[in-house]
């Protein structure tokens, strides 16, 4: 990860590359994604940063799952936990 506080040197840095922290696809279709956004989606405010994302795609009745993290480490763990949460609801 590079700070910076240029948006465009961000944008030129991430542009083509791929941001995936994890992803698995399971059974029935569904996809747990977690990615590195490439920025603070918190945008400056003085809360800890969200940096990461994970998200489910394919759950019945277009259930939404989105959760946020500020560490790699909270991304990893959330990663599992989704997967966990999947296996739970089907």
């Amino acid at each position: 990860l590079i700070p910076t506080d240029d948006v465009m040197e961000c944008f030129d840095h991430w542009r083509g590359r791929k941001h995936h922290i994890n992803i698995a696809k399971l059974p029935g279709d569904i996809i747990v994604s977690t990615v590195f956004l490439g920025f603070n989606r918190q945008f400056g405010l003085e809360d800890p940063p969200i940096l990461f994302e994970t998200t489910i795609t394919g759950l019945e009745h277009n259930e939404k799952y989105k959760e946020y993290y500020s560490t790699y480490e909270q991304a990893e763990a959330g990663h599992q936990k989704a997967i966990e949460y999947v296996f739970k609801v089907r």
